[in-house]
C-alpha cells in the first residue's frame, strides 16, 4: 500500500467514526427514537398473598399484615372474605395495643368501614354484621352498635348456627346501649331483652364469659333478683369467682341469703 493510499484510508475511517459520534449526540439531544428497555408485565410481578397466607402472617405481626393487605386491596376489592379478615385483623391489633396500655382510637372505625364494605358485597353475612356491631361499640357508638346487633339477631334466627362469641357480642352491645340509656335517664331500651336472651343462650352452652355481662345487664335494669340468680348460676358453672361474687355482694342485703348459700355451695364443690 502506498503512502498516499494509507493516508486516504485513515481519512475515510476518521470521517465514518465522526459521523457515528454525531448521530449518537443528536439522538441524545433531539430525542431520536432508540430501542426501549423491556418492561415488566403483570405476569412478571410477584402475586399478592392468598387469604390463607394473610391469616398465617398474623402470627408474625398484625401491623405488618395490615400493611400487606393494604397493598393488595386492588386485587381483593370484590372479595368479601378479604374485607372480613381485614376488619378482624384491625380489631385484633386494637385489642393487642389496648392490652399493653396503648389506645389506637382510629382502628375500630377502620374495622367498621371494612365490615361495611363486606356487607355491601354480602348483606347476609352474620359474622360481618356482628363484627360491625363490635367495632362500633369499641368506637364508642353504643346506639349504632346495638342497632347492628339487633339486626343480626332478628335476621339470623337459626340460633344453633351462632357462635358463642357472636351471641356474647349481641349481649354486650345491648348492655352498652342499656347503660348509656339509663345514665341519660331514657329508660330501658328494647334491645335489652334480646341481649339477655343471647347471653342466656351462650351461658347455657357453657360460655363462662357470658355470665358477667348477663349479671350487669339485669342489674342495670334494676332486676336485682334476676341479677343475683345469674351470678349464682355463673358461680356454680365455674365462672370467675372474684369478679362475679364481688358484683353479687354489691346488690346489698336484699340478696344476702342467696349470696351466702351460693358461696357455701361453691366452696363445697
Amino acid at each position: 500500500m502506498t503512502q498516499m493510499e494509507a493516508g486516504f484510508r485513515s481519512l475515510f475511517l476518521g470521517i465514518v467514526c465522526g459521523c457515528a459520534g454525531i448521530l449518537t449526540l443528536l439522538s441524545s439531544c433531539q430525542g431520536l427514537p432508540t430501542d426501549p428497555e423491556p418492561t415488566k408485565t403483570s405476569s412478571d410481578q410477584a402475586p399478592h398473598p392468598t387469604l390463607a397466607e394473610f391469616r398465617a402472617m398474623r402470627t408474625e405481626g398484625l401491623g405488618a399484615t395490615l400493611a400487606s393487605m393494604d397493598a393488595a386491596i386492588g386485587s381483593y376489592r370484590e372479595d368479601v372474605d378479604f374485607w372480613v379478615l381485614y376488619a378482624e385483623t384491625t380489631l385484633a391489633l386494637f385489642d393487642g395495643e389496648l392490652a399493653v396500655g396503648r389506645t389506637l382510637a382510629h382502628l375500630p372505625e377502620d374495622a367498621a368501614a371494612a365490615y361495611d364494605t363486606a356487607l355491601d358485597l354480602a348483606p347476609q353475612r352474620r359474622d360481618a354484621r356482628v363484627g360491625r356491631a363490635r367495632a362500633l361499640r369499641l368506637a364508642s357508638m353504643p346506639r349504632e352498635a346495638a342497632a347492628e346487633a339487633m339486626r343480626a339477631w332478628n335476621e339470623h334466627t337459626q340460633r344453633e348456627a351462632w357462635q358463642n362469641a357472636e351471641l356474647r357480642e349481641v349481649g354486650v352491645a345491648g348492655l352498652s346501649w342499656t347503660v348509656s340509656c339509663v345514665r341519660e335517664g331514657d329508660g330501658i331500651p328494647a334491645a335489652a331483652d334480646a341481649s339477655a336472651r343471647a347471653l342466656e343462650l351462650a351461658a347455657a352452652r357453657g360460655d363462662a364469659e357470658a355470665w358477667l355481662p348477663l349479671f350487669d345487664l339485669y342489674a342495670w335494669q334494676g332486676l336485682q333478683e334476676s341479677a343475683a340468680e345469674a351470678a349464682a348460676r355463673g358461680l356454680r358453672a365455674g365462672a370467675p369467682q372474684d369478679v362475679l361474687y364481688g358484683r353479687m355482694r354489691g346488690l346489698g342485703q336484699s340478696q344476702r341469703n342467696l349470696q351466702v348459700a351460693t358461696l357455701e355451695e361453691v366452696r363445697r364443690s
